[in-house]
């Protein structure tokens, strides 16, 4: 409860910093300097209050980052001694870092150092091309978000190295260099996570002679190494040391599946739910391209990557927090750009959706995992406020839907 408490002081000062950034221009009285010390620095005050007086530890993908990256320091190889659903060359980056400290704090620093720089790099971009002061409110608007702080300061998640590589895609995009985006899509895929392909789909589809052969050849220089060693490459199992858990076939809290599971207590088919995946994906992906996607405007790629992530967090059975906060700052940016009627509503939904999927009670209430018998999370009824617990699920779904149509809705007016 500690944790949960921390983080929610954390989010209740980030939803009144966001809303006052929005609302007002004080952020252009502050310095970069000001910014970054101040956005950066108040997640460490309270972090050093949970590692050293409320005895904290590291979350448990931290530890799983730590389990496998001593798996790999000893010789083993990724999804061929082990199995990983994170990116091949994740843990040799971790084992590097390793190098100099062997303990996940150390990553835990890695990778918010990496957040750092890319949020500085693409703060410097913004100005160039928007202004300061529309730079200086991303750089609150993101520092100061629930979700960001909640999700990345704390549990250390590998989403964390996106934001740098966000950067550069957004970077590449206003500069038209189109053959780094292929480049740069390749390599988060195979460095990070397969989800993250829902970040640069839409920067892809961009210019698709150019930018797909160059995502294509540069896949396959990253994955004959791993070949060359006997992996797999692409993992959907997470090796613990008490075991192994099938990622497809767990249904984790956060989406519409989740829900029938636990309301009507249905088992549901994981394979019907990749169907409903693929259809949401295909689509959104026809609604883009029926709208004159050619014409390549940023507002329309940011609203892409956000409705192509909301697809899969509503319809995937494999839904997290950690993969809705890597697209605060495609979301922050369209709210700075967007200037249609509904700039307001989109403002106030962005806050109100940040705060509660940072507190998704899934993480801290009382969920158990039956991977023998029953594959999926399942809430004990017998917790007292279990009503509660399916209530906060609800209202998830229908801000994320919500959020989804909205942002349709926004591009669509958009010329």
């Amino acid at each position: 409860m500690d944790l949960l408490f921390i983080k929610l002081v954390l989010c209740l000062v980030g939803s009144f910093i966001s809303i006052k950034a929005l609302n007002s221009n004080f952020p252009e009285k502050l310095g970069y300097k000001t910014l970054f010390i101040l956005g950066f620095s108040w997640r460490y005050i309270l972090l050093l209050i949970w590692f050293i007086f409320l005895d904290g530890h590291v979350t448990g993908d931290m530890q799983g980052y730590d389990f496998h990256t001593n798996l790999v320091k000893d010789g083993l190889v990724p999804n061929r001694d082990f199995q990983t659903p994170y990116g091949f060359y994740l843990n040799y980056l971790n084992s590097a870092v390793y190098s100099i400290w062997n303990n996940p704090i150390m990553l835990l620093i890695t990778y918010q150092i990496i957040e750092l720089a890319g949020v500085y790099f693409l703060s410097s971009v913004l100005s160039e091309n928007f202004g300061a002061l529309l730079s200086k409110k991303f750089v609150i608007l993101y520092c100061f978000n629930p979700l960001v702080v909640s999700w990345f300061a704390f549990d250390g998640q590998e989403e964390l190295i996106t934001i740098f590589f966000t950067a550069l895609l957004i970077w590449a995009f206003l500069k038209k260099q189109d053959l780094i985006i292929g480049s740069i899509s390749a390599i988060m895929v195979f460095l990070i996570k397969i989800t993250t392909l829902n970040l640069s789909i839409p920067f892809l589809l961009t210019n698709v002679k150019r930018n797909i052969p160059l995502f294509l050849l540069s896949s396959m220089v990253l994955i004959f190494p791993a070949v060359y060693l006997g992996s797999s490459v692409l993992g959907f199992e997470f090796t613990r040391e008490t075991g192994v858990d099938n990622l497809e076939t767990i249904i984790f809290p956060g989406n519409i599946w989740f829900l029938i599971s636990n309301i009507f207590k249905y088992e549901v088919n994981t394979l019907l739910a990749k169907v409903f995946l693929v259809m949401f994906y295909l689509f959104t992906i026809y609604k883009f391209f029926s709208k004159n996607f050619c014409e390549k405007n940023l507002n329309r790629v940011l609203a892409f990557v956000t409705m192509l992530t909301l697809s899969f967090q509503l319809t995937s059975t494999y839904t997290s927090p950690g993969f809705l906060v890597v697209v605060i700052p495609h979301i922050v940016l369209f709210v700075l750009l967007n200037n249609s009627i509904n700039k307001e509503i989109l403002e106030r939904l962005f806050v109100y959706w940040s705060f509660v999927v940072a507190l998704d009670l899934a993480v801290y209430f009382r969920v158990h995992l039956h991977s023998a018998y029953s594959p999926f999370f399942e809430v004990d009824s017998s917790f007292p406020i279990w009503g509660l617990f399916i209530a906060w699920q609800v209202l998830i779904l229908f801000l994320n839907l919500t959020l989804y149509i909205l942002l349709y809705r926004e591009y669509s007016k958009d010329k």
